[in-house]
């Protein structure tokens, strides 16, 4: 009888101090679907000796649309989510069984750091969870729920994809250190919006209603068999004669449903989703939605690719660029492009290029070119491919024109229009042997559902 009573009185104590973080973790996943693992390994606080019921962190595994997950989720309502050594042992093994079990991993983080009193071994806890976390070959989701401190912050950042609640916040020292050191004017916490506007967050939602939607359509597009009814061979005549990011979704995908890639974050649209049932990632690039592909689209390119490499899935780039161009920090620009090259020159899954509109410069040498490791490239029949815009080559090619001419808008554009006739044919670049094929634009669908077919 006192083990039975026991068991009520610890079951009682640790229902109470995880009602909270039990009742985020039930409305993220299948309906009564979780089941603790270590649930009784219990540490104390050194500094007070207050018990940490649970040691501040629930691990268990659950289901997300019917797919087992391990589930890692801080509790601050205990010790405010402080990390002890025991927390740590904690997280290591979730992630571990995730890795010998190959399961996705959920990871709600809010705690407030460590707890200073347990020292030394705490620090060496922290590195192993961080190393656990770097060596997970299976999916790793994480959810900032409320803060993440210190070492918990390189944690989060470490995840394939990483959503926010609002007000959550992101610092890799604690926001009391930063006050007491009278640092408060200056930016050393990331707010959750300010991560979604700097890509560090790929959404950021006001409840867990909109957050499970996202987990769930991210799941479904990853590991869901799809079945489609759209015809692969449907044509989208408004592309002959406009284009714009919104129409080139509506075009290709399935059903034009898609998941979208840090939103945020501008110049580029990079979507999941499905063409003809294969899983596929889009990247579009378009002049008429004012893209302009500086070192944070570049970045966010980067992460895209890295993310469909980890799925297995295919790239499929529709370009309309002028060029990369970036007039901010010029090392940083050249970085972000050296970056880009190795995501992409590690790329294990098929890529198709297509060039729908101008395709000009670099954006030609990284989104398109056979060299870069486009199998197929397909492009418009109105598509104008150089190594620069015409508006600027004339300047170089037909200085001597326009100075004889008069260098007038009207000298300008009809000179533009030649060199744009004469040199940046699609059917030049074919004639080369760096295009596949050249289509009209209502056929784009159709080409791309049939190249996939065969890639696959």
């Amino acid at each position: 009888m006192e083990q039975l009573d026991r068991l009520e009185r610890e079951q009682t104590a640790r229902t109470l101090a995880q009602k909270d973080i039990l009742a985020f973790v039930n409305d993220v996943t299948d309906e009564a679907s979780f089941v603790e693992k270590d649930a009784y390994l219990v540490g104390k606080s050194l500094l007070d000796g207050s018990p940490a019921y649970g040691e501040g962190v629930l691990i268990g595994t659950a289901l997300i649309d019917g797919k087992p997950v391990v589930i890692i989720a801080q509790n601050a309502a205990v010790l405010f989510g402080g990390v002890g050594v025991g927390a740590c042992r904690k997280m290591v093994h979730a992630l571990h069984f995730a890795q010998q079990q190959n399961l996705p991993v959920v990871s709600i983080l809010d705690s407030s750091g460590v707890r200073v009193g347990e020292g030394t071994a705490v620090l060496e806890g922290l590195a192993d969870v961080l190393i656990a976390a770097q060596a997970l070959t299976s999916l790793h989701v994480v959810v900032l729920k409320g803060q993440a401190v210190g070492m918990m912050a390189a944690y989060a950042l470490s995840a394939d994809f990483r959503y926010a609640i609002k007000d959550s916040t992101l610092s890799v020292v604690a926001p009391a250190v930063l006050l007491s050191d009278s640092l408060e004017s200056q930016c050393h916490c990331l707010g959750a919006d300010a991560m979604e506007e700097h890509g560090k967050v790929d959404g950021v939602f006001a409840d867990t209603d909109a957050l499970r939607k996202e987990i769930y359509s991210l799941f479904g597009w990853i590991f869901a068999p799809v079945e489609t009814t759209d015809d692969p061979n449907r044509e989208c005549p408004e592309l002959a004669t406009s284009l714009s990011a919104d129409l080139l979704l509506s075009a290709v995908c399935d059903d034009g449903e898609f998941i979208e890639f840090r939103p945020a974050v501008k110049g580029v649209r990079c979507v999941f989703t499905h063409i003809n049932g294969q899983q596929v990632g889009l990247a579009i690039t378009c002049r008429a939605d004012e893209g302009s592909l500086d070192v944070p689209a570049i970045k966010k390119l980067q992460s895209f690719i890295c993310e469909l490499n980890c799925c297995g899935a295919a790239f499929i780039s529709l370009v309309d660029s002028d060029g990369i161009v970036d007039l901010g920090c010029q090392p940083a620009f050249a970085e972000s492009l050296s970056g880009l090259a190795k995501e992409l020159a590690g790329f294990a899954n098929p890529m198709i290029g297509v060039a729908c509109g101008r395709v000009m410069g670099n954006a030609y040498s990284l989104l398109f070119s056979k060299s870069a490791g486009f199998a197929y490239n397909l492009a418009f029949a109105t598509a104008e491919i150089g190594v620069l815009p015409p508006e600027s080559a004339i300047h170089l090619v037909f200085a001597d024109e326009l100075h004889r001419l008069g260098n007038t808008p009207e000298v300008r554009a009809r000179l533009a229009e030649l060199y744009s006739r004469e040199k940046c044919s699609p059917f030049s670049a074919g004639e080369e042997g760096f295009i596949d094929e050249v289509i009209h634009p209502a056929a784009l669908r159709p080409y791309l559902a049939q190249a996939l077919q065969t890639l696959q």
